[in-house]
């Protein structure tokens, strides 16, 4: 997108320059909302990524010109509004096209998104809130281009850590040919690379991909609350060889601090294999057969599985295919080498088959672990404000700030020497009522 825009930003001008005429180009189908897809992309650490981006900051001077040239002063102050947040500093593009004319101050738009066509789902706590929670789906076509076999997976953002990320971009020159027949042999390209489920691996069958290629998945944002919201994906079309209908939802709830989603599968073959994979670069801890903790710079999400399967599995494992043909031309060792990890459910299901799992942060005590196992055609988001929490001004520890202090931040780890003998007082500053009680560990 963002090199595609740039060359159209480029072409227009040009054209401007040398005939005094854009020939409508301006007026072409999409090309006024366009500046918006990267914005409504942001997640809570940096853009949601699909296919073969990379994710990270949106690094896209362009969206300043769409913005002066349809003059869009909402996208105007969107753009000031992340560059300010995320840390961009911007360049010479964005000081030539940049208008200060257009701008009105911040813009609060709507929480969630939908981008049909694309069938992208966003859903978030707030914008440009780096401690906030994100959750971001993807549907559509499998395999458009640079896309993956990918419909229907996920990502979340929660307390400033990307926890369930994808595996991105394989490298463009890796042996095998990437951009050849051989593409979706590809571990990264696969929906096992990605935040998916595959149904009855066929390990030594070289064309076995567990979706059908070219199938499409078709999304809807269902209900949108300031309390909560929930957007649902039609994946019957991508498993139809396996099923007679899949649908997957994905929900924000606890006042948005928590996520959901969860998936009901009705199976054409009576104990039908289920393989589940969840990619994360963070520590992975097994607390127990239907629990993992993960832990990244010092944040932690608990990650808590409800499902009618049977001999069920959820355990920790590497990065890379199950195929026993296909790893000739993947390059597995990559994702290791990079941090990538994944957890894995294995489990199998007859008839109506149904997968929950919850996200939230470990340290919220406000929050239940587990998900209610709810059907998703009875989901709905309470009405009301979110409920206000109690926030600390300041975490003293021996009367010393907290290293790294955030009110936003709502757990933190201290190491003690093995040679202290007595555990440090810990003291807390709010301005709220509420009774602060420091409660002994043994850990």
């Amino acid at each position: 997108w963002r090199y595609a825009l740039g060359y159209i930003v480029r072409a227009i001008n040009t054209l401007r320059n040398v005939f005094g005429t854009d020939f409508r180009l301006l007026q072409s189908p999409g090309l006024s909302g366009t500046g918006w897809y990267g914005s409504r992309l942001a997640g809570s650490t940096g853009q949601y990524t699909i296919g073969d981006t990379s994710g990270g900051n949106i690094d896209n001077p362009h969206i300043m010109w769409c913005a002066s040239e349809y003059r869009d002063a909402g996208l105007m102050a969107m753009r000031l509004q992340e560059l300010e947040s995320f840390g961009i500093k911007g360049g010479a593009d964005e000081m030539l096209y940049y208008d200060p004319s257009l701008y009105e101050g911040n813009v609060k738009p709507a929480l969630d998104t939908f981008m049909d066509g694309m069938e992208v789902i966003c859903l978030r706590e707030a914008w440009y809130d780096t401690g906030t929670t994100f959750l971001g789906a993807s549907g559509g076509k499998n395999g458009r281009g640079h896309g993956h076999y990918d419909t229907g997976s996920f990502q979340i953002d929660m307390s400033g850590e990307r926890f369930i990320t994808e595996s991105g971009a394989e490298d463009y020159g890796a042996p095998g040919g990437y951009f050849t027949s051989n593409r979706y042999r590809f571990y990264k390209s696969r929906p096992e690379g990605h935040n998916m489920y595959i149904i009855n691996p066929e390990n030594e069958n070289q064309d076995y991909y567990g979706v059908i290629p070219g199938s499409r998945a078709e999304g809807k944002l269902v209900e949108s609350k300031p309390r909560g919201a929930f957007a649902t994906m039609d994946l019957t079309a991508v498993y139809g060889n396996w099923v007679s209908h899949a649908e997957r939802g994905y929900m924000l709830t606890d006042d948005r601090r928590s996520a959901i989603v969860r998936d009901e599968i009705d199976l054409l073959q009576p104990d039908s294999e289920i393989y589940y994979s969840l990619h994360t670069r963070a520590k992975i801890e097994k607390l127990n057969d239907t629990q993992m903790l993960l832990t990244n710079n010092g944040k932690k999400m608990l990650v808590s599985l409800v499902t009618n399967g049977t001999d069920v599995v959820f355990e920790e494992a590497e990065a890379k295919t199950i195929s026993t043909i296909n790893p000739t031309i993947v390059k597995d060792s990559d994702n290791t080498s990079k941090g990538l990890r994944k957890m894995v459910i294995k489990m199998k299901g007859t008839g109506r088959l149904n997968i929950t799992l919850k996200f939230k942060l470990y340290d919220d005590m406000m929050i239940a672990d587990y998900p209610e196992d709810i059907n998703i055609a009875n989901w709905t988001i309470p009405d009301g404000e979110p409920t206000p929490l109690p926030v600390a001004d300041a975490i003293y520890v021996d009367g010393e700030l907290l290293k790294g202090f955030d009110p936003k931040v709502t757990g933190y780890s201290l190491l003690i020497p093995e040679r202290a003998t007595v555990a440090p007082t810990v003291t807390v500053d709010t301005d709220l009522k509420y009774e602060i009680i420091p409660t002994p560990t043994a850990e």
